[in-house]
């Protein structure tokens, strides 16, 4: 679970920034739109341990198809 503690200053500031355009662009109350927000941010972190640094998860390697 992501909580305000184990956040950078970077995701932070991003997660914020993420809820207060959706509570003003969207109309979504506050703590619907933090949820959102914070979400949105565990699943970047996701990504990123998956190996998908760029934002893109790796597929994962295939064994060539016999022939």
């Amino acid at each position: 679970m992501i909580n305000h503690k184990n956040l950078s200053s970077a995701e932070k500031e991003r997660m914020d920034e993420r809820a207060a355009i959706l509570e003003f662009d969207a109309g979504w109350p506050r703590v619907i739109a933090e949820s959102e927000a914070r979400r949105s941010l565990a699943h970047e972190r996701w990504i990123r341990e998956q190996g998908g640094e760029t934002g893109w998860m790796t597929p994962p390697r295939a064994d060539p198809l016999p022939v």
